[in-house]
């Protein structure tokens, strides 16, 4: 069934994903031309439960254009994901699906669409084993030199492991607010942002506020890249560290958050 919110967002963000498109395209072109030739099949969704009448055994050589798709990234810590469907019986790749986060597309994009695209090729050209034996979510050796290939040609690190622009344009705007939390966890300052008000991160910090391992910690909303990271994965929170503590000023006009009273 289609869902309403899904034609909305659908006509929201066509632009941003023709961009993708565009993207993706050229990141072929320049750093993987040898694999150009072999994307020979549009990307198809297929009903759960009916992948076996899709089976190729030849699907490393017939590769699936991918989905490229921006959305929301609720659950995940990253920017970007790359995402390959598996069909048990013979590995094959069935739904392969590159997503953005639209707090990161106008400002990051390209350099995100760039870095799933090496993951994109490593689901294609990996046997099933080292797939499944991939570590650190997949930056390893190749991910290493393929990035590090791209930044000779982009820019100093322009391609990352971690989508993380604070130390180039840190005060650059995303476009849009977000709400952002602010603290001091072990002597140094973390950040985690949302799209949304989060009672929940609010919650967790003033319980470890009231253990004092966390000295600080502060909700404000605002657009600086600087700021963009983190976010809630199953239990845990994922945040990132500041390479600069928040001015005064912002801390003066963000709501400080205190300790659960017991």
């Amino acid at each position: 069934m289609i869902k309403l919110r899904d034609i909305i967002s659908e006509g929201k963000y066509a632009a941003s994903e023709a961009d993708m498109k565009k993207w993706f395209d050229e990141c072929m072109r320049k750093y993987f031309p040898q694999h150009v030739s072999k994307i020979t099949r549009p990307f198809r969704k297929i009903p759960k439960g009916f992948a076996g009448l899709y089976i190729d055994n030849d699907w490393q050589n017939n590769w699936i254009y991918p989905d490229l798709q921006v959305k929301s990234l609720k659950g995940h810590s990253a920017a970007g994901i790359c995402q390959t469907s598996r069909i048990v019986k013979n590995g094959q790749i069935v739904m392969p699906i590159i997503a953005v986060s639209p707090e990161y597309i106008k400002l990051d994009g390209r350099s995100i669409v760039f870095h799933e695209t090496i993951h994109y090729i490593q689901a294609y050209t990996y046997t099933r084993a080292e797939h499944n034996n991939m570590s650190n979510g997949g930056h390893d050796s190749f991910f290493k030199k393929m990035m590090a290939e791209m930044n000779e040609v982009e820019g100093d690190n322009y391609i990352t492991i971690v989508h993380d622009r604070s130390k180039k344009s840190g005060d650059e705007s995303i476009g849009t607010n977000l709400w952002i939390y602010l603290f001091v966890r072990d002597g140094k300052w973390c950040t985690v942002s949302f799209s949304r008000r989060s009672p929940k991160t609010v919650e967790f910090l003033q319980y470890y506020l009231q253990g004092g391992r966390y000295t600080e910690a502060y909700e404000m909303r605002s657009d600086k890249l600087k700021y963009v990271g983190g976010g809630w994965k199953g239990s845990s929170l994922s945040y990132r560290e500041l390479s600069t503590p928040p001015s005064q000023d912002e801390l003066n006009g963000a709501y400080k958050i205190t300790p659960t009273r017991q």
